[in-house]
């Protein structure tokens, strides 16, 4: 950990060792072939960027390791932590802002032709304002990129977001609020929220991250 010269801003340096080649990235603007959270660092830093993946600062691609220098998230704790921590207590206004903050994370991820498996371990959040940022990109897979004027997405891109879509189903079905321990006992919801969850947990629904983020349940305003 130290402070950025130029601004005192906190980062993390973190240096990855290449020890198993076939796991390692070539991009075609470096040197060396890369571990996957550094090739996935410096994918997701084109523009445009995101506020709610962690920072790169700088990165030093080395023939034996890679060095990443990194926004220091030193004020927010894991998503499970957070949950541990409010376990029973967060409100339906409080889980509608953290999962639209993830389903945006996760688009941009696969808008620059990365999958983030993401779970409540690899996203940070700040327990005071609430907003969230995914780190930790060491599993990465990769796939690639498609021009936006082609209309059939290739399986790789079409397996990714629908693994996606299961990410977002199950961190929306522990986060949200219940009376009890099961899927009937949350009547107390919103009528949007339990058609959202009733959409994700339907195999054959076929529901995507862009069409999440424009569900009623966005758009309605719920209790805090």
């Amino acid at each position: 950990m130290g402070f950025r010269i130029s601004d005192d801003k906190r980062m993390i340096i973190r240096c990855i060792k290449k020890r198993l080649p076939k796991k390692l990235v070539e991009l075609p603007e470096c040197p060396f072939p890369m571990s996957r959270e550094a090739a996935a660092m410096l994918m997701l830093q084109k523009s445009p960027t995101s506020t709610h993946i962690i920072q790169l600062y700088g990165m030093y691609i080395l023939k034996d390791e890679d060095v990443l220098v990194l926004e220091d998230p030193y004020h927010r704790m894991t998503l499970y932590e957070f949950y541990q921590q409010n376990r029973g207590s967060l409100t339906e206004h409080a889980v509608k802002y953290i999962v639209r903050q993830l389903v945006v994370a996760l688009q941009h991820c696969l808008d620059h032709g990365v999958y983030h498996k993401t779970h409540m371990m690899n996203v940070l959040i700040n327990p005071n304002t609430l907003k969230v940022k995914l780190t930790n990109f060491g599993g990465t897979l990769f796939f690639e990129e498609r021009r936006a004027d082609e209309p059939i997405l290739n399986s790789a891109v079409r397996e990714y977001a629908e693994r996606a879509v299961t990410d977002i189903r199950k961190l929306l079905d522990a986060l949200v609020p219940r009376k009890g321990h099961w899927f009937w006992q949350r009547s107390h919801l919103s009528k949007e929220c339990l058609h959202l969850l009733e959409k994700l947990n339907d195999s054959g629904s076929r529901i995507t991250l862009d069409a999440i983020l424009h569900h009623d349940w966005f758009k309605t305003p719920s209790k805090r």
